[in-house]
């Protein structure tokens, strides 16, 4: 039990401090690119950044999510070719869906083609990133995932400075972002290349074994996400690209700091929980109630200091035309608190393959606050107050979500001890 908590706290302290260092970066660059940058072209961003998000998350068929699983290399490299086929797929109709969208002219904010253009390519770089994230994490190489992680943003924070003179457009930042993704990847080749080697498993056979993640998660994964970006759709849409480039600078102030504490801890959690699943340990409610304490300090600290600070300081660090951003930021406090306390424990649903409680929970989101969105055109709302009430749906699926993880590993102890 010791020895398990000890690697746990390890690899936390390893993904974490690598990832807070990348964070940093991108966090303390926002100042700088909102005056290289105007709202209308962060919107932008903002709108297709959303998009490659949602697109990037099924690439692979959540399959990913498997590759610290199986218990021999040949069964992970199975896995391994066939996330990487679908990823291709994938990104390839990606491609042809953004080229039929500017060839008949279908989109509605005007936004440049080569912004467009860079859509695919910001897919494949994100889902293979996330797919050789997990193979280091299989490894357990968290050394490797945290330097890894340092170099995506603080490469994407440089080609965003880098390409601004350049584009003069959305594409200088989506291009940072590409640039970033991209070297994550180079520095993750050594550890991934062993599982590059040819594999007697068939693609056939891994999407047999592994069908409820294509079938279940994948489809939660997407309704995941598109409950999560709603927001930025529906601001977009309604209240146009600057008041979404505002709502932009707003989550990459908060959803940054938040997300390195989901991402990190959530990642290592999952690979120690699945170890204690297969050797069959107890004790999971014990640790998923002290995690929830631990938690609970940053998001509680994160909470306090937007609503005291957010109109205040906003204006000083950004500029006087990003003039919504503090209002968004508010907006979204209590919902990004609560995440940073119920994500990285929501693993574990996954981690159970608990499929039908995630789905459950996705759809729950999109009812609540797709819902919202919907409201706000006929109820006369403004882009504020559509923040607001949307922001509100997503705190009530986070209080579920963890009372949901709560159930899950109290009856897994159960189980177990009966055994």
């Amino acid at each position: 039990m010791k020895l398990a908590l000890g690697r746990t706290h390890r690899g936390v302290l390893s993904v974490g401090s690598g990832t807070v260092a990348g964070q940093a970066v991108a966090a303390l660059s926002a100042p700088f690119l909102t005056r290289l940058y105007t709202p209308e072209q962060f919107g932008i961003y903002t709108y297709l950044l959303a998009l490659t998000m949602i697109l990037s998350s099924v690439a692979a068929l959540r399959l990913e999510v498997a590759v610290p699983l199986p218990a021999s290399h040949d069964d992970a490299r199975g896995v391994i070719r066939t996330a990487s086929l679908a990823i291709l797929v994938i990104s390839a109709l990606t491609a042809l869906g953004v080229l039929v969208v500017v060839a008949l002219g279908l989109d509605d904010r005007s936004m440049p083609t080569l912004s467009w253009a860079l859509l695919p390519v910001l897919v494949a770089l994100t889902a293979f990133f996330t797919l050789f994230s997990q193979v280091a994490l299989r490894e357990r190489a968290y050394t490797v995932v945290g330097v890894r992680a340092f170099i995506q943003y603080g490469g994407a924070a440089a080609g965003q400075f880098l390409l601004s003179p350049l584009t003069q457009s959305a594409a200088g930042l989506l291009g940072g972002q590409a640039i970033g993704r991209l070297l994550g990847l180079l520095g993750l080749a050594r550890t991934v290349r062993p599982y590059l080697a040819p594999t007697p498993v068939r693609v056939r056979a891994v999407l047999r074994r592994y069908s409820h993640f294509l079938l279940m998660l994948a489809p939660s994964a997407l309704l995941n996400l598109l409950g999560t970006y709603i927001p930025v759709f529906v601001i977009t849409h309604l209240f146009g690209n600057a008041a979404a480039g505002n709502l932009g600078v707003a989550q990459q102030v908060l959803l940054l700091p938040a997300g390195l504490v989901a991402t990190a801890v959530g990642q290592v959690f999952v690979g120690e929980l699945s170890s204690r699943l297969r050797s069959e340990e107890g004790g999971l409610t014990r640790v998923f109630l002290r995690a929830t304490r631990a938690l609970a300090i940053p998001g509680v600290l994160l909470f306090a200091g937007v609503i005291a600070l957010a109109q205040p300081v906003f204006p000083i660090l950004f500029g006087t035309r990003w003039d919504h951003a503090a209002d968004f930021a508010q907006a979204m406090a209590l919902s990004v608190s609560l995440g940073v306390i119920v994500s990285p424990l929501s693993y574990l649903l996954i981690a159970m393959e608990r499929a039908k409680e995630v789905l459950a929970l996705d759809i729950l989101r999109i009812v609540l606050v797709g819902g919202a969105g919907l409201a706000a055109a006929p109820l006369h709302w403004n882009s504020t107050q559509s923040a607001w009430v949307m922001f509100s749906g997503q705190v009530i699926v986070y209080v579920v979500t963890w009372l949901a993880s709560l159930v899950a590993v109290r009856r897994a102890d159960a189980r177990l001890l009966v055994n």
